[in-house]
């Protein structure tokens, strides 16, 4: 029975003899530990605010453009002259760019809006038509605003706030290609 005893309290050290040896943490290594996390959380929050910074903006650049395109293709395949039409507005939530299509002098759909915020840069509140021919091409001369072109177009779409960014929509005359560019014109 001896030699069970010292067998059992070989394999079960005296608790005394656990931490023999080991030092533990100080509060002051704990604080400086906890210090670093905060800084790096807040690094990181720093980082994550920013994520969703022109979000918007190439968002209604999206809608945009593909509208715009929509309306090229309707034109070829429905044989029949499209305008698109664009301006800037106030209402409730701020100024904003609208679009819509005409057919006509007719409404075909219903307006669309870029995101609030979101306008078009040296647009007057007098709608812009944008004409497409039966080949895809800019249709005549093109009213934008009070001004006719029958060149190369460019429409800009920029954020309103003090560090905002810019898109251009680049329309070209002859086959009505859109070409997106970003930063300033």
């Amino acid at each position: 029975m001896g030699t069970l005893n010292t067998h059992i309290s070989r394999r079960s050290p005296h608790p005394q003899c656990v931490n023999a040896g080991r030092q533990a943490f100080t509060l002051i290594e704990l604080l400086t530990v906890m210090a670093i996390m905060i800084i790096m959380l807040g690094l990181t929050v720093v980082g994550f605010k920013d994520l969703g910074r022109g979000a918007g903006l190439r968002a209604g650049v999206m809608k945009f453009r593909t509208s715009l395109s929509q309306t090229r293709q309707m034109t070829i395949t429905q044989r029949a002259k499209v305008s698109f039409n664009y301006f800037n507005t106030n209402d409730i939530s701020g100024t904003r760019g609208v679009y819509y299509k005409t057919r006509n002098g007719v409404l075909l759909g219903t307006q669309s809006f870029l995101p609030s915020g979101i306008v078009f840069r040296d647009e007057p509140t007098v709608p812009a038509v944008v004409t497409f021919g039966f080949d895809g091409s800019i249709s005549g001369s093109t009213n934008f605003g009070n001004a006719v072109s029958t060149g190369l177009r460019d429409i800009t779409i920029t954020e309103q706030k003090p560090s905002g960014g810019t898109t251009v929509l680049r329309v070209y005359p002859m086959t009505g290609r859109i070409r997106v560019r970003t930063g300033q014109p």
